[in-house]
């Protein structure tokens, strides 16, 4: 389901994810929940890779604009500017 993959990737809002994938990268599903059947956002393979990428971009672009880049070179952050 979408909303649990935005959440294990720290992304807050996941109706514009959905806003964003096409078609053919999300689908809509009943599931039974305590509270009776819901309708949910379900990612196909492509909108799963997609949603990834875009949490990569994120947490990369945080850390340029705070400052901080990662260094692979030495596995540390190194200060920017």
């Amino acid at each position: 389901m979408l909303v649990d993959v935005c959440r294990a990737v720290g992304i807050e809002n996941n109706r514009e994810v959905a806003a964003k994938l096409h078609a053919d990268e999300k689908d809509v599903a009943t599931v039974d929940t305590l509270g009776g059947p819901q309708r949910t956002t379900i990612v196909t393979r492509p909108g799963l890779t997609k949603v990834l990428r875009e949490a990569a971009y994120i947490r990369v672009a945080s850390r340029y604009l705070s400052g901080r880049v990662p260094c692979r070179e030495h596995e540390r952050d190194v200060a920017v500017g």
